[in-house]
C-alpha cells in the first residue's frame, strides 16, 4: 500500500487530508496541497504542524540521492515532536535497501 492508497482511505473515512508533495501536479484527489522540498526540514516541520499523523514516502531514485531517505527519516523524527506531531508512518519499498555497485 502506498501513500496514495492511504490518502484515499483517510479521505473515505472523513479525515482532513493535506498532501505535502514535491510536485502538486501529481495529486489528483480533492485535498489541500502544500509543496515543499524535503531538504528543508524547517518547512517540513511547519507543514506537518497540527497534524495527527505524517505519512512519508521518500525515495532517492529520481535524483540518485539515496542518502536522502535516511537523512529525511532522521530529521522528521527530530522535528515532528517539536511541532507536536505524535505519529510518523513511513511508506516505502525495499528499493531503498539496494546497495550500489561500483
Amino acid at each position: 500500500m502506498d501513500c496514495w492508497h492511504i490518502m484515499q482511505q483517510a479521505i473515505s473515512r472523513g479525515h482532513d487530508v493535506v498532501a505535502v508533495v514535491r510536485d502538486a501536479s501529481k495529486v489528483s484527489q480533492d485535498v489541500a496541497i502544500r509543496t515543499l522540498d524535503v531538504t528543508n526540514m524547517t518547512s517540513v516541520a511547519v507543514a506537518g504542524a497540527f497534524a495527527d499523523v505524517v505519512i512519508a514516502s521518500i525515495s532517492g531514485r529520481a535524483a540518485q540521492n539515496y542518502h536522502i531517505v535516511a537523512q529525511t527519516a532522521t530529521q522528521l523524527l527530530q522535528y515532528l515532536p517539536q511541532v507536536d506531531v505524535p505519529r510518523l508512518l513511513w511508506v516505502g519499498g525495499a528499493g531503498s535497501l539496494e546497495v550500489g555497485r561500483a
